[in-house]
Formats: structure tokens, C-alpha cells, sequence
């Protein structure tokens, strides 16, 4: 409209420059416009992407934020630092590790710098899967980066130190945030006591607990995480105080309570007391659990109590509740112990679906339920059963081997046997070594009898009394006098056979 104005123009060549000063000066008019009208409608649109980027990762839903983000780093729309961060806190809430690592390293190649942000979710990363070497190598580059930590790299990283049961540094992270003029929550001081679990670390527990004290009210987690130190180190009176503790503090114990504490109590052998724990869940109408099964029938277990450990396992069918392999195992151990073979084998067969596979330790229980019983023929097919399944026999299965066909009155099938296990390198111990001598004891093979003396002897390996006697007396019935004297010399004065 403007170069139409040209006409009055005298000369063409002066109109002619007056329409192209004029339709340039017009184009770079509303290229300029454009250009305020086209920012803000980018920076509004990298907005709402990022938003829906958290949003995924708010529903756990890290593929969709991935896509979402990989399409907007395609596009003209570059992703900012906001953006990449919450690409990274997605993939962080779904344990996705490795792609959060993969958008830190392109945060550096896109020329941007990390802030303090996206080192604390990927820190929180590697807390969720217990590498703390990671975590602490990532924590110290806030120095190399200028950044200043705060109390959530903090707390990330004692994170780390809890799972990965480094509880002497998640203590000297609680110096480093007082030094830094911080002050620790109260999650920074419960973190630090349920990493004290080991038993080694309950004194520190103590001490941090005091700390929280003056700054906090513990809460139900401090308690708990406190009654865990104590169960780590079998300190089950101690245990018992914090619940009386919790109490008057008017904490209401939960699940998690009684379970640590039923848990301290059976490491103790206080059976009667973990038992008097379990009547505590009725008491307070609390659910028992799985983990509050399984202490109960291993309970039950050690003691050789199948019955109450059956009776156990079927109240955990009437309330829903399906056991799993640890307490089936459980079972099964009581069951061996009373050489009930066939209750045994019920219980593994009922182990086998895709779920619950029976383990080595489901088949050595049958295989001691068999030696019991004096069911030699039934452990051979135990044994065939584990090879065509592939589940590796360890020494243990050999020791039953050796036992159960020595009983039964085979005593060469029971050194092929043993002789197996250097086959396929594995190392005999002790039990090993006493029942392949009762066995050469009873076909009088003297000879190799010293022989499997000496390597015990090498071995620092102490034999039985049932050892010592049938040694001597091989060598006695074979005429082996200056043989069997030494024996009794060397080995009958442990045993006070004299």
C-alpha cells in the first residue's frame, strides 16, 4: 500500500528506489512483529510440554515423559535446564537410573550446567538402588561445579549411606550439615538410625537419637528404625524398652514394631517372648504380615515344633495371605528334622509353579527328612530331581547323600559320593569327612581311613567321636594294633575317650 503512494514520483528511476526502500523497510517491519508475537507463544509452548512432562512423571509414567521430552529437544522448541530436570525427576520416581544419567551427561552437552537440582534427584537415584560410591562421588563434584549443597543433597546421600549400610558416613554427613549452618530434619536424623542396623553401629544409634531429641519429637519411624539397631545387634531387652518407650510418648506401635521386636526376640532364643509379640497383634487389632508368619514358624522351626509351624502356615491361607519360599523352606525344616519325609515332599511339591521354584535349601530338607526316615532309594530320586532341574547340589546335599546310603547299609554308593565332591569341586567339610569314615569304617579300609585322618588333620578339621571310634576300630579289626594306638593317642584325649 505504501509503494502505491510512488506514482507521484517524476522519474521511474526514483520510484523505483523509493519501492524497494520502502517494501524493504515494510518486510523488516513485520519480520520484527513476528518475532514479538512468535516468543512469547515458544516459551508458553516449552511451558505447557514441561508441565506435562511432570505431570508423567508425577503418574510414574517415565516413557511417556521421555517422549515427550526427546520430541521437544527435535523440535525448534530447545528443552531449558527446567525441562531436562523433570525429564530426570521422571525417570528418577520410576528408577530409571540409567536414563536419568544419560540426561545429565546431555545437559553438559547442550551447554547448560547442572544445578543444584539435577544432581540431588540423580543422587537420589543411586540411593534407590544403594550405590552409595556413586552418590558420594556425584555429591563431592558440588565443589568442582560451585555448587552449594543443601539439605536435601544432604539427606539424598545419607539416603545412599542407609541402603548401602555405610552408617559411619551417613554419621559424618550429620557433622557436615551442622558445618555447613544447616539444620538437620527430622528425616535426616532417621535415615541416620535405621543405617545403624549392623551390630557395630546400635551405640552411634543411641547418640544420634539423643541428638534428635533436643531438636525434634521422635517419631514412629525414629522408634522403629531404633528397635532395628538393637535387633541388628540381638539386643532384644533393649528392643522391648523402646516399645514401652513408645508408649508413654504416646506412639502407637504399628506392624512394623512388633515385627523387629518379635524378630530381636527369636534371635535372642526368647521364644516365649516372641510368641507373647505375636498375641500382641490381636491385642491391638493389627494385621499380622508376611514377615510376622515368617518369624513365627521360624520360631517353631528351630525349635523342631512342625506341628505349631503347620499350624502357622494354614492360618496364613484362611487370611489370604500366600507364603512364600523362606517359610515354605521354613516348614519343610521342621518337617526334617522329625524325618517326616512325606510331609516334606508334599510341602516342595507344592512349591513347584512359576512363582515358587524350589532351592537348593527346599531339596536338602527332603534329602534330611529322607536320611531320617531311612528313605536312601526316595533321596536318590531327590537327587536325580535336582539335576534335571539344574539346581546346583552344594556340600550339604552330599553330607545327606553320604549319611542316608551309609545307614541303609550301602557304604560304597555313599563314598561314590563323596568322592563326587572333588569331582565337582567342592570342598569337603567336616560332616564330609566323619560320615566317609564311619562308612570306611564299616568296610574296613583302614588305609584310606588314616588317609582321610590326615587330610582332616591338614585341614584344621576336627573329627567327631563317632569318627575317632570307628577309625580306631577299623584299625583294630584289620590288625592295624601300632595304628589304632595312635589314634587313641592323638585323637581319643579331645574326646576324653581314655
Amino acid at each position: 500500500m505504501l509503494w502505491k503512494c510512488n506514482v507521484w514520483c517524476r522519474s521511474s528511476r526514483s520510484r523505483l528506489k523509493l519501492v524497494i526502500c520502502d517494501k524493504e523497510r515494510l518486510l523488516r517491519f513485520f519480520h520484527k512483529g513476528a518475532a514479538k508475537v512468535e516468543r512469547p507463544s515458544q516459551q508458553g509452548a516449552l511451558i505447557h510440554i514441561t508441565n506435562s512432562i511432570k505431570k508423567c512423571g508425577q503418574q510414574s509414567n517415565w516413557q511417556l515423559a521421555l517422549r515427550k521430552f526427546h520430541w521437544l529437544a527435535a523440535s525448534n522448541l530447545k528443552p531449558d535446564l527446567v525441562a531436562f530436570n523433570a525429564a530426570i525427576s521422571a525417570c528418577e520416581k520410576s528408577h530409571q537410573l540409567e536414563d536419568a544419567e544419560q540426561l545429565l551427561c546431555k545437559i553438559r552437552q547442550s551447554r547448560l550446567s547442572p544445578d543444584v537440582v539435577s544432581y540431588n534427584t540423580i543422587i537420589s537415584a543411586y540411593a534407590k538402588r544403594a550405590q552409595w560410591r556413586d552418590a558420594l562421588n556425584l555429591f563431592q563434584q558440588f565443589g568442582d561445579q560451585g555448587i552449594k549443597p543443601t539439605l536435601i543433597s544432604y539427606n539424598a546421600l545419607i539416603s545412599a549411606c542407609e541402603r548401602g549400610s555405610e552408617w559411619a558416613l551417613g554419621i559424618h554427613q550429620l557433622s557436615a550439615i551442622v558445618a555447613n549452618s544447616l539444620q538437620p530434619s527430622l528425616a535426616t536424623y532417621n535415615s541416620i538410625i535405621s543405617s545403624c542396623t549392623r551390630s557395630e553401629g546400635w551405640t552411634w544409634a543411641v547418640q544420634v537419637l539423643d541428638d534428635l531429641r533436643a531438636h525434634h519429637s521422635p517419631d514412629i519411624i525414629s522408634f522403629n528404625s531404633m528397635i532395628a539397631a538393637y535387633e541388628g545387634a540381638s539386643l532384644w531387652q533393649r528392643a522391648l524398652q523402646v516399645l514401652r518407650w513408645m508408649e508413654r510418648e504416646s506412639i502407637v506401635p504399628d506392624p512394623i514394631s512388633l515385627n523387629t521386636s518379635m524378630s530381636a526376640c527369636a534371635k535372642g532364643s526368647q521364644w516365649a517372648t516372641a510368641f507373647m509379640m505375636f498375641n500382641e497383634f490381636s491385642a491391638r487389632r493389627l494385621k499380622p504380615d508376611r514377615f510376622t508368619y515368617a518369624i513365627m514358624i521360624s520360631a517353631h522351626g528351630t525349635l523342631g515344633d512342625w506341628r505349631s509351624a503347620l499350624a502357622v502356615l494354614k492360618e496364613m491361607k484362611i487370611h489370604s495371605i500366600s507364603p512364600n519360599l523362606v517359610i515354605c523352606n521354613s516348614v519343610s525344616s521342621a518337617c526334617a528334622k522329625h524325618g517326616l519325609w512325606a510331609l516334606a515332599l508334599k510341602l516342595m511339591g507344592g512349591l513347584v509353579s512359576p512363582l515358587l521354584i524350589p532351592d537348593i535349601i527346599s531339596y536338602n530338607n527332603v534329602l534330611q527328612a529322607c536320611s531320617k526316615g531311612h528313605q536312601w532309594l526316595l533321596a536318590l530320586r531327590i537327587f536325580g530331581s535336582m539335576q534335571e532341574r539344574r539346581v546346583q547340589p552344594n556340600v550339604v546335599t552330599y553330607n545327606m547323600l553320604v549319611r542316608v546310603c551309609d545307614k541303609e547299609g550301602h557304604p560304597h554308593l555313599a563314598l561314590r559320593f563323596f568322592d563326587e565332591l572333588h569331582h565337582i569341586h567342592v570342598t569337603p567339610d567336616r560332616i564330609s569327612y566323619n560320615a566317609a569314615i564311619i562308612a570306611l569304617g564299616s568296610l574296613g579300609d583302614w588305609a584310606r581311613v588314616l588317609d582321610l585322618v590326615d587330610q582332616m588333620s591338614s585341614r584344621c578339621l576336627a573329627p567327631g567321636c563317632d569318627t575317632v571310634s570307628q577309625a580306631v576300630l577299623a584299625c583294630t579289626r584289620n590288625h592295624q594294633r601300632e595304628a589304632a594306638a595312635n589314634l587313641w593317642r592323638e585323637l581319643g584325649a579331645n574326646y576324653d575317650l581314655h
